[in-house]
């Protein structure tokens, strides 16, 4: 129903920090990517669904099936924190 949160990074962001751990004197390891913040599946769509009608000119619609009227959604939070304290 697109109330799922997830922390999007952009293709961009990924190469940056990719290059970055490759050419600092970090530790291996795991580094969580991301941007810090979460969206819902829904609002993501709704911006990409915007992009594309400034882009392409034309209307773009979007569907979804209806969330539950108790629909809940956890918190999601990924921490940055390692990769932040590289510099």
């Amino acid at each position: 129903d697109g109330t799922q949160l997830r922390d999007f990074i952009t293709l961009e962001d990924v190469c940056r920090a990719t290059a970055h751990l490759l050419n600092t004197e970090s530790e291996s390891g795991i580094y969580n990517l991301g941007s810090g913040n979460s969206t819902s599946i829904w609002e993501m769509a709704k911006r990409v669904q915007q992009r594309a009608e400034l882009y392409l000119q034309k209307n773009i619609s979007l569907s979804r099936k209806q969330p539950p009227e108790t629909t809940q959604t956890d918190q999601l939070t990924i921490s940055i924190a390692r990769l932040l304290n590289t510099g």
